[in-house]
């Protein structure tokens, strides 16, 4: 069985709900395109969450600290592909002491749920789930909206910039604006994102034919505490590495994304000096993690991690 209260009325209003063997979980009751979710359009879904785990669907990750994979689920009148990310207690006595604090499903969701708030660009939160055992969690499971018709921005400037044919020169200038949008909405808020690469912006064609730039993987991002200057400008650093790599991603679309964003950051700063400084810390960030690629026996480009 199942019990909660729901937490306020507007778009991103949520309940939570307890359920049985020691789980808990969250949910919104309205999901991206505005379609009402009830309790018991949840207690369907989540009143047995080790499904959850043990569910088919397509695996993205998998490790000895969980997984991540896309499934269908019954949602209400609707089936819907969904994002399921599944972390497990490790080993070590940091990790102890960090499942101490609610699991990392929930924060990822509260962070979810205020950059949709905010007004961000960011994946849809949907439900987490956090299993307790005394004082710690044990396991946790995030689900988000998965993200239809998108590729992540490695592999749509690899891959897919050329099929936009003369309008390829405007959809470079609107995904730098995008990019340089989310990550100055951010900073406006205090917040950053500690692991920008390119794997964690999906890009999705649109039906006009424009595209569109949509943050995943929200768990990096944390807010200021120190050094907000190094931190303001590390995520345009991570993610330039992984991209500029590639023969097809231009200088200058790195120049454009890091002009509008000091436009919207207001920078003050010589511009061209420290667009060189952090372009050669980029080249450095890539370097150190192609030299750890090499000694785990990896040969992969860091844009497609």
């Amino acid at each position: 069985m199942t019990n909660g209260d729901a937490h306020g009325r507007g778009p991103m209003a949520s309940t939570r709900l307890t359920l049985s063997g020691g789980w808990r979980a969250v949910a919104v009751l309205r999901d991206s395109e505005g379609n009402e979710l009830s309790r018991s359009d949840w207690r369907q879904v989540l009143d047995e969450p080790q499904r959850l785990l043990d569910g088919g669907g397509e695996r993205l990750k998998s490790d000895a600290f969980g997984s991540v994979a896309v499934r269908t689920i019954r949602l209400g009148k609707r089936d819907i592909r969904v994002v399921v990310k599944v972390q497990k207690k490790a080993a070590g006595f940091t990790e102890f002491l960090r499942w101490l604090r609610p699991a990392k499903a929930m924060r990822t969701f509260r962070t979810a749920l205020k950059l949709q708030t905010l007004g961000i660009a960011a994946e849809y939160p949907l439900a987490a789930v956090e299993r307790r055992k005394g004082l710690w969690a044990t396991c946790s499971v995030y689900i988000s909206e998965y993200i239809e018709h998108s590729r992540n921005l490695y592999y749509f400037l690899r891959d897919d910039l050329g099929t936009f044919g003369g309008r390829e020169s405007a959809c470079r200038r609107a995904a730098s604006g995008q990019i340089a949008g989310i990550l100055a909405r951010l900073h406006k808020n205090g917040l950053w994102h500690r692991d920008a690469k390119s794997g964690n912006f999906l890009v999705r064609r649109e039906q006009d034919g424009s595209c569109r730039v949509i943050l995943v993987d929200v768990d990096g991002i944390k807010p200021y505490r120190f050094c907000r200057r190094r931190c303001r400008f590390r995520s345009l650093v991570k993610l330039a590495s992984t991209v500029l790599c590639h023969r097809s991603i231009h200088r200058s679309d790195y120049w454009r994304t890091f002009s509008i964003y000091c436009e919207l950051t207001a920078v003050h700063e010589d511009r061209r000096r420290l667009f060189g400084e952090l372009a050669m810390r980029a080249a450095a960030v890539r370097l150190l993690s192609m030299a750890t690629s090499a000694m785990e026996g990896r040969a992969t480009f860091v844009g497609e991690k």
